[in-house]
């Protein structure tokens, strides 16, 4: 990585020197910065010579290089990539789950090595999750280009799948139906694609989410949502009563 610092990597300082780098992000400061965090927080796994392969390490930089640039083609806000890439905490607990994701997932035939694997997955989960206030378990299946806006107190479940170019805003659970004692297997939401999903949205249960739709803010869904929908809702309203002198 150049020598801005980055909000990327644990407890560094943040230095707002974006205005004099180069605006683009290359997928090799990518796969150098997964490499540069994985060897910080998953040290055990290093000195056990578990390290991401060639081909892991390029889809997971791929992957998030695509998340980069669809976030900065819909944000009006995404000065340069580079801001995006350094600063945005939605986009920092993206970096840090799909380096979570692969390390959840890395194939091991030996048990207790896979049983740290799960650990450090478990882990940069957590350091997200504190740094971010945005919470994506490692196990979730999320697709390209993926996008989380604001973000905070978003909660996606374990067994939560989601497809391609899909947004997701702050508030957002997609979670079991129960609040404790769930039975194992699936219990998350299914999302399709290009689905966008408003601030304070519930989506509870192992239900499906078709392609192309739309859920406006404060919806509760626990049923299936055919493709190509648009939920809003409509029985909350808001009243304004004028104080009498």
């Amino acid at each position: 990585m150049n020598s801005n610092k980055s909000n990327l990597l644990s407890s560094e300082e943040i230095v707002n020197t974006f205005k004099g780098s180069d605006d683009h992000v290359s997928l090799e400061q990518i796969k150098s910065d997964i490499n540069i965090l994985y060897n910080k927080l998953c040290a055990e796994l290093v000195a056990l010579n578990v390290l991401f392969t060639e081909d892991i390490l390029n889809k997971t930089a791929a992957l998030i290089y695509d998340d980069l640039y669809a976030r900065v083609k819909q944000d009006p806000i995404a000065i340069t990539p580079f801001l995006i890439y350094t600063i945005s905490k939605s986009f920092k607990v993206i970096f840090y789950y799909r380096i979570a994701n692969a390390v959840s997932y890395f194939n091991h035939e030996d048990f207790e090595t896979s049983k740290i694997c799960k650990y450090y997955s478990y882990l940069l989960s957590e350091v997200a999750a504190k740094d971010t206030k945005i919470e994506i378990h490692p196990e979730a299946i999320i697709g390209e280009r993926f996008v989380i806006d604001h973000g905070v107190n978003t909660v996606i479940g374990a067994t939560s799948i989601i497809g391609n170019d899909c947004t997701i805003l702050n508030n957002v659970l997609l979670g079991a139906k129960k609040i404790t004692c769930n039975p194992k297997g699936k219990r998350h939401p299914t999302i399709g694609n290009n689905v966008n999903i408003a601030g304070g949205v519930r989506i509870l249960g192992a239900v499906s989410i078709g392609d192309n739709t739309q859920i406006g803010p404060d919806c509760m869904i626990i049923n299936n949502i055919p493709s190509n929908s648009t939920v809003r809702k409509e029985s909350s309203c808001q009243i304004i009563k004028r104080n009498l002198l």
